[in-house]
């Protein structure tokens, strides 16, 4: 289904919330605990996720094969373990993660091969990523990732890039920190 809002609920030691082939649905104002995935997106483009809090999930939100897509004014922490990761991006495009608070997880923010469509955009923006094991995580970098007004505290490792990058063109990463 589409156009859904999914509003004012608690969910707690479940395994995932997916939104899968789900398309301009808004998930607001909800509680994940002690779950798998929180949110995980697949096929499922133009998802907006406000002011939420996502505590002790292996996986706070989950981006794969999607389009557009805004995680804003979210709290997500304590996303740890061996996937361990506040908000995760798989050959996805065009997302916002804006004004959110990511803390205590594995990895704060994951990206791989992602954004995926050519001269399409990642914008991170505004962001707190604290006391993260590494707070941001590009693999396979295909360039196109757009990182500023981030406060990056207390974290292991900062920034991370693992795999290679095969666009030269854009293979540079704005990234600067308020």
């Amino acid at each position: 289904s589409n156009r859904n809002l999914v509003e004012g609920n608690e969910v707690a030691d479940s395994r995932d919330m997916v939104a899968w082939y789900s398309h301009d649905n808004v998930f607001r104002n909800n509680v994940g605990r002690r779950s798998r995935y929180s949110i995980h997106f697949m096929f499922a483009n133009d998802n907006v996720v406000e002011r939420n809090e996502f505590y002790d999930n292996a996986v706070g939100v989950y981006f794969m094969y999607t389009e557009g897509g805004v995680v804003r004014d979210n709290v997500i922490s304590h996303a740890t373990g061996a996937t361990g990761m506040g908000i995760g991006f798989k050959e996805a495009s065009g997302t916002i993660i804006e004004n959110n608070e990511i803390i205590y997880c594995g990895v704060g923010n994951g990206s791989d091969l992602s954004p995926f469509q050519p001269d399409s955009t990642s914008e991170i923006r505004g962001n707190r990523f604290a006391y993260n094991g590494t707070g941001i995580l590009l693999n396979s970098e295909t360039g196109g990732n757009n990182m500023i007004y981030n406060v990056f505290e207390g974290n292991l490792t900062q920034v991370a890039y693992g795999g290679h990058g095969d666009n030269k063109a854009r293979s540079l990463i704005a990234l600067e920190s308020a």
